[in-house]
């Protein structure tokens, strides 16, 4: 895996200006070092653009691959494609029977050398020659041997709702990149010109500017893998950000996680088996709602059916024998949200989130009444008198049984007492919430990547392998 010791600290200086590349992502074939990523919803498969500054290694012949991804039948950029070595990139996109592939007639062969390299790929382009464009160190490849050249309109593998892969192959565990990358950006939706990457300077050298300063649109699965951040520490580690700072804990493979993405920079994951996140005492008064008013709510994204029965609990205050007059909040194998307390589920709710989206869930009681909210509308009400004894919130599973694991992502986890949040619709906040009085428990996600971190802030995390 990616590691302190893997990164290359190379720099790009620009004489020109003050704007320097720090660090590069070092790809070692022994190790078969990879990126990756599955697009949750596809992006534009007839136009889009991929920029890196790459740098071969010199020491291995073998077919490479630099990036990739699609379904049964993918796309890739690799190196050393039809001969070990051939020292030429090949480009190829498209589907079955219907699919480019270029390769550009220049060789590269010096290992000491950086390489800026972009590859737009425009189906939609009305001129035969610019349905797919290739750029070195800021010049357009033209001679170029074109094996096929596909249709106009026609959707690539590339960019769709499926595994991606950075210095690996996008259908299987062969061919492992040898070498550096550096500000690797993917650009949906657009046809970028390499002066979005880079530019001439006053001794006619192709050197990097910082992609960031462009007005670039990175479009919904556009990234910038830009290496500016150090890998987070504790990525098992939850924080209670209210003004008790209770103590968490966590078993399982409960985690940060960069696999999607919502609010920050991560999610907390769960595989719906065994994992949870609790409040570690047994009760606080801060979880003691009594009569007054209350409030449960956070971004939630069920990835799977999961638990017994298909059963999957997002929190449950009651612990050990203590069940009664504790709130627990559950969902079943149709993805209807329960609210369940004393025995009884008091709401159901009467429109369900779809399975493999995320949505947000408030559960708030205000004089008397307890509402669920889903999205910010309300799905269910329940003339609520119950006088609440001290609880302990474990969030993600059963805590007398810990066999109805939820299987998914979440973030934004807040419990609040003596506010209802909420007392009518609403339009859910995606921003972090701030801490206050009223706060009993808040848990954030935002945990950095280094090398994997999508430095564009549209939040494209890739996974470090």
């Amino acid at each position: 895996m990616f590691g302190y010791r893997s990164l290359g600290f190379g720099a790009f200086p620009n004489r020109d200006t003050t704007y320097t590349i720090a660090n590069s992502a070092l790809f070692n074939d022994d190790d078969s070092d990879f990126l990756s990523k599955t697009f949750q919803t596809a992006g534009n498969r007839r136009l889009w653009t991929w920029s890196a500054w790459i740098k071969f290694s010199g020491a291995s012949t073998a077919r490479q691959m630099l990036f990739g991804g699609g379904g049964a039948h993918d796309g890739y950029l690799s190196f050393n494609e039809n001969a070990q070595p051939d020292h030429i990139l090949n480009f190829y996109n498209g589907p079955n029977g219907d699919l480019w592939t270029w390769r550009p007639n220049r060789l590269f062969r010096d290992p000491t050398a950086w390489y800026h390299v972009v590859w737009v790929f425009d189906s939609n382009n009305g001129t035969v020659a610019q349905r797919m464009r290739i750029y070195v160190n800021g010049v357009e490849e033209t001679d170029i041997t074109k094996s096929s050249s596909g249709s106009q309109n026609v959707e690539g593998p590339i960019n769709e709702a499926a595994l991606h892969k950075i210095g690996l192959h996008p259908a299987n565990s062969n061919n492992p990149f040898d070498g550096y990358m550096a500000e690797i950006v993917f650009l949906d939706g657009v046809a970028a010109a390499p002066t979005s990457f880079g530019k001439f300077n006053s001794s006619g050298v192709w050197v990097p500017i910082d992609p960031l300063k462009q007005g670039l649109n990175f479009g919904t699965t556009g990234f910038f893998l830009g290496n500016r951040t150090t890998v987070s520490s504790n990525m098992t580690t939850f924080v209670d950000s209210g003004p008790t700072g209770h103590t968490i804990t966590t078993a399982g493979n409960a985690t940060h996680s960069p696999l999607s993405h919502k609010v920050e920079n991560s999610v907390i994951y769960l595989d719906g088996s065994g994992d949870h996140i609790k409040f570690a005492q047994s009760g606080h008064t801060d979880f003691t709602f009594g009569t007054g008013d209350w409030c449960i709510e956070g971004w939630f994204h069920r990835i799977a059916l999961s638990g017994t029965s298909n059963i999957s609990y997002i929190v449950d205050f009651r612990y050990a024998s203590n069940d009664d007059d504790r709130p627990a909040i559950y969902m079943d194998g149709s993805n209807n949200i329960i609210y369940y307390v004393n025995d009884g589920a008091r709401i159901t709710s009467s429109t369900d989130p779809s399975l493999g989206a995320w949505f947000h869930l408030a559960v708030a009681k205000s004089s008397g009444t307890t509402t669920m909210y889903l999205n910010g509308t309300s799905v269910g009400t329940y003339s609520d008198s119950i006088d609440y004894l001290v609880g302990r919130p474990y969030f993600f599973d059963y805590p007398q049984s810990n066999a109805y694991g939820f299987n998914g992502y979440a973030t934004e986890l807040r419990i609040s007492k003596g506010a209802a949040r909420h007392t009518s619709n609403f339009t859910p906040s995606t921003s972090a919430f701030a801490s206050d009085s009223n706060t009993s428990l808040l848990i954030h996600s935002n945990k950095n990547f280094g090398v994997a971190n999508d430095d564009s802030g549209t939040g494209n995390n890739w996974v470090n392998n």
